[in-house]
């Protein structure tokens, strides 16, 4: 039995690594340019000017394939970001949500808890004053 175990763990640690030896990268860190992305809010800036709407200068350097694969991989990453930041903020919001119901659940709880404390107490209470009425009423008729 734990041979089978270190047999699995090894195979398992020798798929998991197998990555780390594999030759060259598939994104080389080279490629990359130092120039920082331009954020949304710079690209829907709308100009008051009648200049044309696509500036031709821009397009030569887009037509290579490497700064263009470079810039849509630069763009995706900031979409994934973005998108993280949301989902983040949003369970941020559902932890608050679900604590204020935890709070507010265990509040109701314990008045529940002693509502039903409170109910017993009082059907005690009935209890004993229909036995006490019930041994007034023998008492009154071994009198007379």
């Amino acid at each position: 039995m734990k041979k089978r175990l270190a047999i699995l763990l090894s195979v398992s640690a020798i798929c998991l690594s197998a990555p780390v030896f594999a030759d060259g990268l598939v994104f080389d860190p080279e490629n990359y340019s130092s120039k920082p992305t331009q954020t949304a809010a710079a690209t829907t800036k709308t100009t008051t000017n009648t200049t044309p709407a696509v500036n031709t200068a821009k397009v030569k350097d887009i037509t290579n394939a490497t700064t263009r694969e470079n810039t849509n991989l630069q763009n995706a990453l900031f979409e994934l970001d973005s998108a993280q930041v949301d989902v983040r903020n949003q369970l941020l919001d559902e932890k608050a949500k679900y604590t204020d119901i935890d709070n507010q659940y265990k509040l109701v709880k314990e008045q529940r808890k002693q509502q039903a404390k409170a109910i017993r107490e009082s059907e005690r209470r009935i209890k004993q004053i229909e036995k006490t009425k019930k041994q007034i009423r023998n008492s009154m008729q071994l009198a007379q």
